[in-house]
């Protein structure tokens, strides 16, 4: 007998805002959980992750993206014409920023979220597509035109076909000023998203607009970040509980 598919619940919102600890005390309170953060630390995601932090991308690695598929939909081209892009050290633009993301959520989908709910798994989501809208925006992408190129990437897959959206979403809602504030004190080094205080206004606007939307995951709430953590995270109990019973 098949196991009955796992609950994707995603927790998103402006850096600084907490998610990671939430996300982290959620999965070990949850029975079979598994923490799963994007962007992922193989192929895209780790290409992502050097490209944000200014650091060299090893070739092997832009190679290893360039053969993961070979599909000739309107997407997996433009990806590849990306990778070629950081194989010649040119600079990105925030539109191939953004395809890099879809890229690599395909990847973790295909490989870790889509087999961890087949298994029976709660998949706790740190960051999902809600970061490249946002994010997208506050670069001057349109929401629509991103959200289209996700459906585009996800029609790719025979893995994936509807089996994207989350059941539940928390965005987790953050002044940009406590934002900065956070990351400055916690000594991180800001990335290429991070280091622009207007950047974080429109991701904040963006963040607000999707928590509006139906179409985007079955449930959607926004919490207050500027809280302490343990209030916080009893408000994500009594969201999940409130889910789990309706």
């Amino acid at each position: 007998m098949d196991k009955p598919r796992g609950r994707f619940i995603v927790l998103d919102g402006l850096p600084g805002c907490g998610k990671s600890t939430q996300a982290r005390l959620l999965s070990e309170r949850l029975l079979n959980a598994v923490l799963n953060v994007e962007p992922t630390k193989a192929l895209f995601g780790a290409v992502i992750r050097a490209y944000i932090e200014r650091q060299a991308i090893p070739e092997e690695l832009l190679e290893q993206c360039y053969r993961y598929k070979s599909s000739e939909n309107d997407f997996w081209p433009i990806a590849h014409h990306i990778i070629n892009q950081l194989k010649l050290k040119m600079p990105l633009g925030e539109m191939e920023r953004q395809i890099l993301f879809v890229a690599d959520r395909v990847y973790d989908l295909e490989m870790n979220i889509l087999p961890a709910l087949a298994a029976g798994k709660t998949v706790i989501q740190d960051r999902y597509f809600f970061s490249t809208l946002a994010f997208g925006y506050s670069g001057g992408l349109e929401i629509e035109w991103l959200w289209k190129i996700h459906q585009e990437a996800f029609a790719a897959s025979s893995k994936i076909g509807g089996l994207w959206k989350p059941d539940l979403t928390v965005i987790f809602d953050l002044d940009p000023a406590v934002s900065m504030a956070r990351q400055k004190a916690s000594g991180k080094v800001l990335d290429i998203f991070e280091e622009k205080p207007e950047r974080l206004d429109k991701i904040r606007e963006a963040y607000l607009q999707l928590s509006k939307r139906t179409d985007l995951s079955t449930g959607i709430s926004v919490i207050n970040a500027d809280q302490p953590a343990e209030k916080v995270f009893s408000q994500l109990e009594q969201l999940i509980k409130y889910q789990t019973a309706v």
